[in-house]
């Protein structure tokens, strides 16, 4: 597969599937004849998601971190700019609202509590929208250096994209 076909995350192949007038027996099925949670899979899927976009937050906001650290421009490291310090802050907060939301919704499927889906939906949500703006401020602190395929937010921004659109459907 071209890898330029996708726009982020590599590890994701794509294929188009169709199928028309399949019948699964009830032994083939997944799950096998019971069947299977799917609710609670898709559960489990959401909270792994929102733990995966923390990750790459946060890759995001520590490399952007260290690169406002040794970037000088009018005589001081960038990261000394209120601006610069402001979304850098705000960025690690993010992360770790993230980061926390992704255990909290784990632990509530795990211990089987009643809203467990509904926590791993919003957790999703939430880790969604973050890792777009975490690792769009990451691009904006690298300014013009944030588009150079050898600086590795551009790929990250791609990848923090593309986890609202893992299920197929783009919600933020």
């Amino acid at each position: 597969m071209n890898a330029r076909k996708t726009w982020g995350i590599k590890a994701f192949e794509t294929a188009e599937l169709k199928l028309d007038n399949l019948e699964i027996p009830a032994e083939n099925r997944l799950g096998g004849e019971a069947g299977c949670d799917f609710k609670r899979f898709a559960a489990l899927c959401w909270a792994a998601q929102t733990a995966m976009a923390a990750g790459v937050g946060r890759a995001s906001f520590e490399y952007a971190r260290g690169y406002a650290k040794e970037r000088v421009a009018f005589g001081e490291p960038i990261a000394h700019r209120q601006a610069i310090a402001f979304m850098l802050a705000e960025m690690c907060w993010e992360v770790d609202a993230t980061r926390l939301l992704s255990w909290e919704a784990a632990w509530e499927l795990d211990v089987k509590k009643p809203d467990a889906f509904k926590e791993a939906y919003l957790a999703k949500l939430y880790g969604d929208q973050q890792v777009v703006w975490i690792t769009d401020c990451g691009l904006q602190i690298l300014g013009g250096h944030g588009y150079i395929r050898e600086h590795p937010v551009e790929l990250w921004l791609r990848n923090g994209r593309g986890f609202a659109a893992f299920e197929g459907m783009a919600i933020v």
